[in-house]
């Protein structure tokens, strides 16, 4: 297992205390990562809002460390993540896909998946969006940075942009990471039922 960064705010105690007690349902420790600070003077263009762009930041961020680390690969998750236990042990025990770029483990949106691996826990994703648990191959590290500096778009769109173009990503399934309608988001800034 190499390194997983959980990107939270130190304020959002609650949030600290829930991811705690998912963390206990895994055998990995994390690295708290605090977000970078929300630009005032930023101006939200193509649905990305201040702290969107705060999160695209901190992401950059991770990514150079991981690489200037020389990491095979990087865990990056979010502090409201729900683990599915059966789901995520099922995930830990695999072989991750070879030549994979990215593997994510929810998926929300318009997704487009097929076909299993040899194992049939990960599905090849073509498309899909959700940046609350992924992980990111040190052979995505260049394009992705270059991507995510030269867009002023959230995270989420350049990952799947990079699903589409290079068809190097995967997802596992069934998701070990549940994404539960009705929660309030910090990057939407309000309640989200998808």
């Amino acid at each position: 297992m190499e390194k997983v960064y959980c990107i939270h705010r130190k304020e959002d105690v609650q949030r600290a205390q829930n991811i705690r007690g998912q963390l206990t349902k895994v055998r990995f420790d994390v690295e708290f990562v605090e977000p970078e600070a929300v630009d005032e003077e930023f101006e939200e263009v193509h649905f990305l809002n201040k702290a969107m762009d705060s999160l695209k930041r901190t992401t950059i961020k991770i990514i150079e460390q991981a690489k200037a680390d020389d990491l095979d690969y990087v865990m990056i998750m979010e502090d409201d993540c729900v683990f599915d236990k059966h789901g995520m042990k099922t995930f830990l025990d695999s072989s991750k896909p070879e030549g994979f770029w990215f593997i994510h483990l929810n998926v929300v949106g318009n997704s487009a998946r097929f076909g299993f691996d040899k194992e049939g826990i990960y599905t090849k994703l073509i498309k899909g969006e959700c940046c609350q648990f992924y992980i990111v191959s040190k052979d995505a590290y260049d394009d992705y940075l270059r991507l995510l500096k030269a867009n002023k778009m959230p995270i989420d769109y350049i990952t799947s942009y990079m699903h589409q173009k290079y068809k190097k990503s995967w997802c596992v399934d069934p998701f070990p990471v549940k994404h539960i309608t009705g929660k309030y988001s910090t990057l939407k800034d309000s309640v989200v039922n998808y």
